[in-house]
């Protein structure tokens, strides 16, 4: 018959826990921290340089709704939700998405997507990468 003696058991567990609680608590902070650093990469995409108004080419940028509209909030423990506002600008899902159909007072739309979102999002990708590595590191190494 063998027999196992493991001291130190009850401390791993402790250690353990900690770790865990420092990481959730990382998360909740990098989550916050990367959807604020997301913001500007949205806003400098919104602000780029316009091509030349041609025949189905995006809307021109005429009064900003779209990047005034710009919210951010908290979502749940670990994220933010970075979104266009609808009560300020009821059109900016149409914007990024596109639209095909009947709108709710009969107009026919056949609306291509032109994002402005998900670029943004898509440029900020290493930044975001970092500041959950950082966070993540700091909390690992306690």
């Amino acid at each position: 018959m063998i027999v196992l003696q493991v001291e130190g058991l009850t401390r791993l567990q402790e250690e353990l826990r900690a770790t865990v609680e420092r990481v959730r608590a990382a998360t909740t902070e990098a989550a916050e921290a990367a959807g604020e650093a997301v913001l500007p990469f949205v806003e400098n995409h919104m602000h780029g340089p316009l091509p030349p108004k041609l025949e189905g080419s995006p809307p021109a940028r005429r009064t900003g709704n779209l990047i005034g509209a710009l919210t951010s909030e908290p979502l749940g423990p670990f994220g933010r939700r970075i979104f266009p506002d609808g009560d300020k600008a009821a059109y900016a899902r149409r914007v990024e998405r596109g639209f095909t159909g009947v709108d709710s007072i009969g107009r026919r739309y056949n609306q291509p997507p032109y994002p402005y979102l998900a670029p943004g999002w898509e440029d900020a990708r290493p930044v975001i990468g970092r500041v959950f590595r950082d966070a993540w590191a700091g909390a690992l190494t306690g």
